[in-house]
């Protein structure tokens, strides 16, 4: 999570499944503004200090694109560190009232015109119940792992 005064890691996401599987279950949702460039630069700076070099990075964000005091410039350049550190976002955008322009940027690593990139990389719930069923789950884990 990332807010106006906290980036918080709620998982490692580099140890076994069954680990992290009950800390998941357990997170909190933070309710507080977020700040989608924080968290970003955030998890680049951890994963340049703390992973291999030869694993694959992938990074999850639940965003709706809103964030604040955000950018155009500010977002292009978190990712573009991102894909320096070869990181790969994936976003997972609930609700109905997103900030397209901010999502579409956040997946946009290769190229702002690659359509196909931007749909394998942004997922879509109209809401957070919708996270609960297994099927939207299994396709999120599957579309990560394989990628």
């Amino acid at each position: 999570y990332s807010g106006n005064t906290q980036q918080k890691l709620e998982v490692d996401f580099q140890q076994n499944y069954t680990v992290i599987a009950d800390i998941i279950d357990k997170m909190e949702f933070i309710n507080d503004g977020t700040d989608v460039v924080a968290a970003l630069n955030y998890v680049t700076s951890l994963f340049r200090r703390s992973s291999r070099p030869a694993n694959k990075k992938r990074v999850l964000i639940f965003s709706d694109g809103n964030s604040q005091g955000i950018t155009e410039n500010a977002i292009e350049r978190a990712v573009q560190n991102a894909q320096q550190a070869d990181i790969e976002i994936y976003v997972l955008a609930a609700g109905t009232q997103v900030n397209e322009p901010n999502l579409r940027l956040l997946v946009s690593q290769r190229a702002q015109d690659d359509v196909a990139y931007r749909e394998r990389h942004l997922f879509r719930v109209p809401d957070y119940q919708s996270l609960l069923k297994g099927v939207f789950y299994q396709t999120v884990s599957r579309r990560l792992a394989i990628a």
